[in-house]
């Protein structure tokens, strides 16, 4: 997934809170949503369930979950697009591509 974004140009940041080491390196929560512009969740630790949204410093407010496992009306009360992969939603969105 990083490979294919970095391919179309994005910027990618990485957190995971279980990794010590990875090849595109790791940044503490803080710092890896400094100035984005989408958050994708890949993993479905704990810790990503409940993350404390005050400690996010994003520029736009955009989440992915690809495991499904966000409180989707918390993060839709602080004005967060949501997108769920695999939803019949998050499919539409795709359908006239």
């Amino acid at each position: 997934m990083i490979r294919l974004a970095k391919n179309e140009n994005f910027h990618v940041k990485c957190h995971d809170p279980h990794v010590q080491e990875f090849e595109y390196g790791l940044l503490d929560l803080k710092s890896a949503s400094k100035e984005t512009d989408c958050i994708v969740l890949v993993a479905d630790h704990d810790e990503f369930k409940d993350i404390d949204t005050k400690t996010l410093e994003v520029r736009n407010k955009n989440i992915i979950d690809c495991r499904n496992i966000i409180d989707i009306d918390k993060w839709k009360e602080l004005d967060y697009e949501v997108k769920i992969l695999g939803s019949s939603e998050f499919k539409a969105s795709f359908s006239s591509l």
